[in-house]
């Protein structure tokens, strides 16, 4: 989560102070089907980690058994997805929206195979 500057009032006459506010983000998500034949195995876990590593959002995949970190070759690995299961890609941060339309271009896109 991204944070913003702000100025906040200090409570008994202290008078305004510069602080730190959260700011709000939306988690961004879209469902997807995986396509490569021999699933989620190394090669295609590393591209995926690798591709979504460069964003600063966190990633997450999600299956109906399990979430796993998207960031995470060996968390992909295990999880052991077959080709054809529908996965969910949820992105939250400040660059959500451009690394969920990249996790999913890429899994459509067989993922290198």
């Amino acid at each position: 989560m991204g944070y913003t500057r702000g100025v906040v009032d200090v409570p008994h006459g202290g008078g305004p102070a510069v602080g730190i506010q959260k700011k709000e983000t939306s988690m961004v998500s879209e469902k997807v089907t995986l396509v490569n034949p021999q699933g989620l195995h190394m090669r295609p876990a590393g591209l995926f980690a690798s591709t979504m590593g460069k964003f600063a959002c966190d990633v997450t995949v999600v299956t109906p058994e399990k979430e796993v970190n998207g960031k995470s070759p060996m968390a992909l690995m295990a999880a052991g997805i077959p080709c054809g299961t529908e996965v969910e890609i949820r992105c939250d941060g400040a660059d959500e929206a451009d690394a969920l339309t990249t996790a999913i271009e890429l899994i459509k896109s067989g993922l290198g195979e």
